[in-house]
């Protein structure tokens, strides 16, 4: 499989002692399966508590800042992040940065603004101070006050132009969070949310809904025969062209290895079936030409429409077994759902035990 880098978040509040109470996000997994409250000792080394504590003290101080290549410790390892640090009362609000050198320059230039701005403040404070106890030119005083103020304001054009970076890189880090790194496709976490925000959408308005769950034929036999990058070009090769057959409003996402999943908002059985057989047909005629081979597959694929009073794990249940009806007449076909089976116990991907994934390649 290609790779390709991705940059790891965490946002998580502490109190004053360093007890960790409440985590925002985790797109680095350095939480998963701890239970919360939790000492920061808990998550640093011996090395690191230290220091983090004296972050802890900056940040009380200062309101605000950067404590760059602090080592946490979670169930995932032991990696360094950039941890960002605000003070709001008796709580810090904390964004842990892994890997991207870039957004870490970008806070290291922000703290390093807002430290100037600060000191340029405690001057002019200063000054005041004096010139009201002395009794001093107040002409003087008010040179004193516009150079200053136009050196603040340069800092404010520039924090603001750091602000635009930062929500910029924020915006390409949740973006990276919500997509499959090889496809460029949506993956299952984004095609969760927004089909459980269309289903609520669905039923608030009356408004039809349906989905497609489609699957590569026979993927394992490219794998096997001309190697994984045969497989993943075909992958490449799928996605944009069931893109190019979906209208803007529709969402196509990677669920699994060769598992894909389309929400189509507003879209009746009827219009689902013309979808889905626009998408059979032009897969068809995907052709890859591999070490001198022209490799060449098919889709199967299962539709749902949603129903009053239906969930997300349901309805992708119900597409998926559609799609396993229409592997077993014989690959290459498009099936719509039964209306409200009773289906076994959910698996990962939704497939019932009865039905595996594997099994109807």
């Amino acid at each position: 499989m290609k790779q390709h880098s991705e940059t790891n978040t965490v946002r998580f509040t502490c109190d004053r002692n360093g007890v960790i109470r409440h985590v925002v996000s985790d797109n680095a997994g350095l939480f998963a399966s701890i239970d919360l409250p939790l000492h920061i000792n808990d998550l640093t080394t011996a090395s690191a508590q230290k220091r983090y504590h004296a972050f802890l003290d900056t940040l009380t101080a200062d309101g605000f800042g950067l404590c760059d290549s602090l080592v946490l410790r979670g169930r995932t390892g032991v990696r360094q992040f950039a941890v960002f640090g605000v003070c709001k009362g008796d709580c810090f609000h904390m964004i842990a940065l892994q890997s991207s050198p870039h957004i870490t320059n970008i806070f290291s230039e922000l703290i390093h603004m807002l430290n100037e701005q600060g000191v340029l403040l405690r001057a002019t404070q200063k000054k005041a101070a004096e010139a009201r106890s002395t009794g001093s030119d107040n002409v003087q005083l008010l040179e004193d006050y516009m150079i200053i103020n136009n050196e603040l304001s340069r800092n404010k054009r520039e924090l603001a132009i750091r602000h635009e970076q930062l929500k910029k890189a924020f915006s390409d880090i949740e973006e990276l969070s919500r997509t499959d790194p090889l496809t460029g496709a949506c993956n299952r976490r984004k095609v969760i949310e927004f089909l459980s925000a269309e289903i609520d959408r669905s039923k608030r308005y009356g408004t039809p809904l349906s989905i497609l769950s489609l699957d590569i034929d026979r993927f394992k036999a490219i794998n096997d025969t001309y190697g994984h990058a045969a497989g993943d070009d075909a992958l490449i090769a799928f996605c944009r062209v069931c893109r190019q057959q979906l209208r803007k409003t529709d969402l196509f996402g990677r669920t699994g290895g060769e598992e894909f999943v389309a929400v189509l908002p507003h879209a009746t059985c009827r219009d689902a079936q013309i979808s889905a057989e626009r998408i059979r047909r032009h897969v068809e005629q995907i052709h890859i030409t591999y070490n001198n081979a022209c490799v060449r597959f098919t889709v199967s694929i299962g539709i749902a429409v949603h129903e009053a009073g239906e969930n997300t794990d349901t309805l992708l249940r119900r597409a998926d077994a559609a799609l396993y009806r229409a592997k077993t007449a014989g690959r290459n076909t498009v099936s719509v759902a039964e209306k409200s089976p009773v289906m076994p116990a959910e698996t990962p991907h939704g497939h019932s035990p009865e039905q595996p994934a594997a099994g109807h390649k």
